[in-house]
């Protein structure tokens, strides 16, 4: 679809990338397909994909499953042995093949404080395992960052702290000038190696109509042309 194969292209050379793609154009193709390839190729390789709302990322965990792509998560609500088994996942260097995870999918609070995940992950992007971190709905580091979700406002440090040469893919459908800034700035995209994608947000499937209350008000003290016809059938029968 148009913006996927620039998208797609920047990621695969490392470059940070700002995708600004609407709503159904398949941004989690980005991240999901070159975790499919390296897969494919029996590459090392592992992408973390930041997600705002568990719902959304149980949503992503279950097309992955569809997809044979090997993915699991990392948040709070998560189940202590799950979250031990996803450490052990992470254990392997790079030289003995790296982690068997392809997808791993966080919330920013995990990504920004879980010291066990944290430390492994440091552990893989210095041996080259790591080799991309996605942000998905990318905007609320603009809405919610200063408000309820101060983690998204540690992502940059937590880049620069652990993983300063993995690239970073942010995705969002919100392709305001405001939110553009705010992704450079929050997450600590490198302007100089970096690729923006935009697509108009506008959807031809929708459109909008505005009716004057005014004229409802009128057509509603009228009947329906139905509700005539069966009222003059009925008094003539």
């Amino acid at each position: 679809r148009p913006g996927q194969r620039e998208a797609l292209e920047a990621t695969l050379d490392g470059k940070d990338t700002l995708v600004m793609l609407p709503t159904g154009a398949g941004k989690s193709l980005l991240y999901v397909l070159p975790a499919a390839m390296r897969a494919a190729r029996d590459e090392p390789g592992l992408t973390v994909v930041v997600s705002p709302l568990l719902s959304l990322l149980r949503d992503q965990l279950r097309r992955c499953d569809e997809l044979g792509v090997d993915a699991d998560a990392w948040h709070s609500a998560a189940d202590p042995a799950r979250l031990e088994r996803v450490a052990r996942d992470l254990n392997p260097p790079r030289d003995e093949g790296g982690p068997g995870l392809r997808l791993l999918f966080v919330t920013p609070e995990a990504f920004a404080g879980a010291a066990k995940l944290r430390e492994a992950l440091a552990r893989r992007a210095a041996d080259g395992s790591l080799v991309s971190v996605a942000v998905d709905e990318a905007h609320c580091v603009a809405q919610w960052g200063h408000d309820f979700r101060p983690a998204y406002l540690a992502l940059a440090s937590t880049r620069e702290a652990l993983m300063p040469d993995v690239p970073i893919a942010a995705l969002t459908a919100t392709a305001t000038p405001e939110v553009e800034r705010a992704a450079f700035d929050a997450l600590g995209l490198r302007r100089a190696r970096s690729v923006v994608v935009r697509r108009p947000v506008n959807r031809p499937n929708l459109r909008y109509e505005v009716v004057r209350r005014e004229a409802l008000e009128t057509a509603a003290s009228f009947p329906a042309p139905d509700a005539a016809r069966s009222d003059r059938s009925e008094s003539e029968s």
